[in-house]
């Protein structure tokens, strides 16, 4: 009879509660979650099939140089906040998991699509365009609390593209200028064309939630939880909210060859697209045009300002992002992908 009762009083309490349990998958160091993660300051460890709370998204840390941008996900267990490997914990109440393609590697990361289109010629400025509410917003915030001490411009705040850290407990949204935003996964159930995710928003009890007008997540007061559709489809990942009607993005897997061609955009450098690997369909299309021709390259100027939310060509000398052609353009059969340098015109 006691054990009914307790079981009365914990069952209800399982079933309705707010938060969302993780399911330890194998025996795990612990770090101080206020402190980065070292070799030498692991302060406990947690034993396999413990349950633990989740408490935020996706962190990293190169744990000192001896591994490259560890996922790190914070928990709480006994009532205290840690870190542990992100790859060691698996929702607690889930029916499926997600294939191991699909996880966070530092070797092949999911960024916005809107990133391959920004290679081609003259459309560095579509990074700005496609955030250029948050920019905007975050540029004058900037100029007003600190004075625009010389950077005007868009690029001089962009640090890295938007990414989507997809672990078995957590779907993190990383942005540049929006919000992050951390959404707990309490159930994944496989579909015919994908995932269906039961999610929560992370919310920070005193804060207002910044990421609520950038993300379009539900109310959490009317919708606690919600469902978030995810579409692999070879190297691209579409989701959608609830049904594909609500497109959220889509996401493409980019190697470190791709990032570093995409930071060298970012710095106005020379960029190489011959060794960049072009994200294909399943059924090996692809969403973007990899073709470019030579007037395109030659003839086109960018110029982006955001000084007053627009971007306009500049009319000073040498302002501009001036594209030619510095190598032969060739159209690779069958990898598709455009052969050429671009960089400043001196």
């Amino acid at each position: 009879m006691k054990r009914f009762l307790l079981l009365a009083v914990l069952i209800p309490h399982i079933i309705f509660a707010e938060d969302i349990y993780f399911k330890v998958t194998e025996n795990t160091p612990t770090w101080d979650y206020r402190y980065e993660p070292t070799p030498d300051n692991i302060d406990g460890e947690i034993l396999k099939g413990s349950i633990v709370l989740g408490v935020s998204g996706v962190s990293f840390s190169r744990l000192e140089g001896v591994y490259e941008d560890v996922a790190f996900q914070r928990i709480q267990n006994d009532d205290e906040d840690m870190l542990i490997y992100a790859n060691s914990v698996i929702p607690f109440e889930t029916q499926d998991l997600f294939e191991k393609k699909l996880l966070y590697s530092p070797e092949n990361i999911l960024i916005s699509s809107v990133y391959v289109n920004a290679f081609q010629p003259a459309k560095r400025d579509i990074i700005y365009l496609h955030n250029k509410t948050a920019w905007d917003e975050f540029i004058t915030m900037i100029n007003k609390e600190y004075g625009s001490d010389g950077y005007n411009n868009w690029w001089d705040y962009y640090g890295a593209p938007d990414r989507l850290i997809l672990t078995q407990t957590t779907l993190t949204f990383l942005s540049n200028v929006k919000a992050d935003s951390h959404l707990f996964i309490k159930n994944i159930a496989k579909s015919k064309d994908g995932y269906i995710i039961t999610v929560k928003k992370r919310i920070i009890e005193g804060y207002k939630q910044k990421d609520d007008k950038y993300w379009k997540w539900p109310n959490p007061e009317k919708h606690e939880l919600f469902n978030i559709l995810l579409i692999p489809d070879g190297d691209f990942v579409d989701l959608y909210l609830e049904n594909k009607n609500n497109f959220i993005d889509t996401f493409v897997f980019a190697n470190k060859e791709f990032m570093t061609q995409l930071n060298n955009l970012k710095y106005d450098r020379p960029v190489d697209l011959t060794k960049v690997k072009w994200p294909k369909r399943a059924d090996g299309s692809m969403d973007y045009s990899s073709s470019v021709s030579a007037t395109d390259i030659n003839n086109t100027e960018e110029t982006e300002n955001t000084n007053d939310s627009t971007i306009e060509k500049s009319a000073k000398k040498g302002s501009g992002l001036k594209i030619i052609l510095i190598a032969g353009i060739a159209v690779l059969l069958g990898g598709g992908a455009a052969v050429f340098l671009i960089k400043r015109k001196a």
